[in-house]
């Protein structure tokens, strides 16, 4: 009896997620102001979206690489939308990949030899892969293994001043540990998409703020870093870190890691409240602000069943 209920609380506790854009700036955002976001419209019936990152935007459009979950399938694919900007509705949508593993997290990589690459979070099959994007047939192709653990969530970043992958794995990917890799660069002038990437410290936070939530971004001479809050549950809130690496006397050896500090500036929650569960991912690019917000498939007896609970305790 009591599997069987706890199975229908589990099913009560299904989660939808919607993509949205931020009409606030940036620095509105970091200053306290509430969020004010327009939604996008148009997804297939029983389909969600999820973890937003920016392909391009202009002034007519806007075009995002997004996890899509039918729960038809109940597996993650990677899918372009092309959104009109005045109406917030998608006016097209191709699949770049879908696997027979799970697919989610889209993360982009823009090379300087203007090539674009992406590293879908992909954790079930073992390692994580990086993929180029070939935007004339709108596919990722070429895949390379750059690591061979399981990571959730990975974000490669070289705004501190060098090149690193800053990521949770399973099994523990919402701890409070924070994982970097370096690239091993075995060859002179390699990629780190060419490259592997290999361990070299963690950061330990004083709770679980350590999946990442979306890529880093630099703002008024600062680094900041979207980190996702899951204290409550997986997607509660997103916390924006100010990141710095530590000053010391004394030069590090050329093969140390250096200790990176991390400052809590702002958390952000749903402003939706249909979909008040949770605000997961916080992308920028080209002064557009893109966020996802989580909420209940079944919002009423959702709700109540989550209200007995806790009375319950």
């Amino acid at each position: 009896m009591r599997k069987t209920l706890k199975k229908y609380y589990k099913k009560t506790q299904e989660y939808v997620w919607k993509v949205g854009f931020v009409q606030n700036s940036l620095d509105e955002i970091l200053d306290g102001a509430p969020l004010n976001v327009k939604w996008v419209s148009g997804e297939p019936l029983g389909v969600w979206w999820a973890d937003p990152f920016i392909l391009d935007a202009n002034e007519h459009e806007l075009v995002l690489l997004v996890e899509e979950f039918p729960f038809a399938t109940r597996r993650g694919t990677i899918v372009r939308l092309t959104i009109d900007r005045a109406t917030l509705r998608v006016v097209h949508r191709a699949v770049v990949l879908s696997l027979d593993t799970h697919l989610s997290f889209p993360a982009i990589y823009r090379s300087l030899d203007g090539n674009i690459y992406v590293y879908p979070e992909n954790w079930k099959s073992g390692s994580l892969k990086v993929w180029r994007y070939d935007a004339a047939a709108q596919k990722l192709t070429e895949p390379h293994v750059v690591c061979t653990l399981p990571l959730t969530d990975a974000i490669f970043t070289s705004l501190l001043g060098f090149p690193m992958l800053a990521s949770t794995r399973k099994p523990s990917a919402s701890s409070p540990r924070l994982d970097f890799y370096r690239p091993s660069f075995a060859d002179d002038g390699l990629q780190w998409v060419e490259s592997e990437m290999v361990f070299c410290g963690s950061h330990l936070f004083d709770r679980r703020v350590a999946r990442s939530a979306g890529d880093w971004f630099e703002h008024r001479g600062k680094i900041y870093r979207p980190a996702m809050e899951s204290e409550i549950e997986y997607g509660h809130a997103v916390v924006l870190q100010e990141v710095s690496v530590e000053q010391v006397s004394a030069p590090a050896s050329a093969n140390a890691f250096p200790r990176l500090l991390f400052k809590d500036v702002r958390t952000l929650f749903s402003p939706d409240s249909e979909y008040e569960r949770g605000l997961h991912t916080f992308n920028v690019y080209k002064d557009t602000i893109v966020i996802d917000v989580k909420g209940y498939r079944y919002p009423v007896i959702g709700r109540l069943m989550r209200k007995i609970r806790n009375l319950m305790g």
